[in-house]
């Protein structure tokens, strides 16, 4: 048997597999929980049910990133940004190619590479 435990805002924060009794000693300390295991990669709890994490809407065009949830975090190359725009157009400092990720939970994780 399995349970998944997750946080208010629905994010899957820990599977428990057990036998019967622990699994009932576990519901009974309280806490958000479903039945079963979930994968937070790409599941998340809406309304107390398992459902499919959304695709992000984000999309590239050039130096451009337009869709993006708001708000979101940019990630560049590990170095995060907090962002409350659906548009984003970068200029970076140095050639290269860059991974950029974004991500705005409930949304899976959009990730890109902008060569420069």
């Amino acid at each position: 048997m399995s349970i998944t435990f997750y946080k208010p805002d629905g994010s899957i924060n820990h599977v428990l597999s057990g036998d019967q009794s622990v699994i009932d000693l576990n519901k009974s300390l309280g806490g958000d929980w479903v039945n079963g295991e979930w994968d937070g990669q790409t599941h998340y709890i809406l309304d107390g049910e398992p459902t499919l994490r959304p695709d992000n809407p984000a999309t590239l065009d050039g130096l451009v990133i337009n869709n993006l949830p708001v708000p979101c975090k940019i990630v560049i190359n590990s170095t995060v940004y907090d962002y409350e725009e659906i548009t984003v157009e970068f200029d970076f400092d140095y050639v290269g190619v860059y991974k950029v990720v974004i991500e705005a939970f409930p949304y899976l994780d959009a990730e890109f590479e902008i060569e420069t």
